[in-house]
Parts: structure tokens; C-alpha cells; sequence
């Protein structure tokens, strides 16, 4: 359980990292 829990925490991370450094291409 704890691989998958570091896995979405990554996944949520890398959404954040990308939303921040490129906002105009943020889905959102």
C-alpha cells in the first residue's frame, strides 16, 4: 500500500508542478 500511496502522491505532485510552471496550460 505505501508504493501505491508514493505513486499518486507523485502523480498529484507533477500535476501541481505543471499547473504552477505552465498555468495557460493548466486543464483547469
Amino acid at each position: 500500500m505505501k508504493l501505491i500511496n508514493i505513486g499518486f502522491g507523485n502523480m498529484v505532485n507533477a500535476d501541481r508542478v505543471i499547473a504552477v510552471v505552465s498555468p495557460d496550460s493548466a486543464p483547469i
